[in-house]
């Protein structure tokens, strides 16, 4: 839900024309809240530690060059790729989560291909947005 209402919350401020600083900087650092404390109570229990370590450092890493963009007076809006990015975590959580409730263990190798693919979409958004 909170993915779903953030996402609508970026194409009401775009289509409205009322993107801010503000927003191009906490948006993003909300969602790193979100899959974060996901994947820290999630990916870390039910797929793997070293997995969800990977995801959080480059989270972090994405996080740390916004930061320092911003601090360079540089308005750096979100890009395809920290889109595409989100999506597939929020994929692969969903698909975890569907697992885990449902008992449906056949969704868990397709719940951590979509984070891998959130993997390879976060190293190349952060040679595009954060570095």
């Amino acid at each position: 839900i909170s993915a779903f209402t953030d996402a609508l919350d970026g194409s009401i401020a775009r289509v409205r024309n009322r993107i801010t600083r503000w927003g191009t900087f906490y948006d993003p650092v909300a969602d790193k809240l979100l899959i974060g404390s996901a994947v820290l109570i999630v990916v870390a229990t039910h797929l793997s530690a070293w997995f969800a370590a990977i995801i959080l450092l480059m989270e972090a890493l994405i996080a740390v060059g916004g930061y320092v963009y911003r601090r360079e007076g540089k308005m750096q809006s979100a890009n395809a790729w920290g889109k595409a990015k989100m999506f597939a975590q929020f994929c692969g959580i969903t698909l975890l989560l569907l697992a885990i409730a449902g008992n449906f263990s056949a969704l868990i190798p397709v719940a951590a291909a979509a984070l891998a693919v959130g993997v390879l979409l976060a190293v190349i958004s952060l040679f595009t947005y954060g570095l």
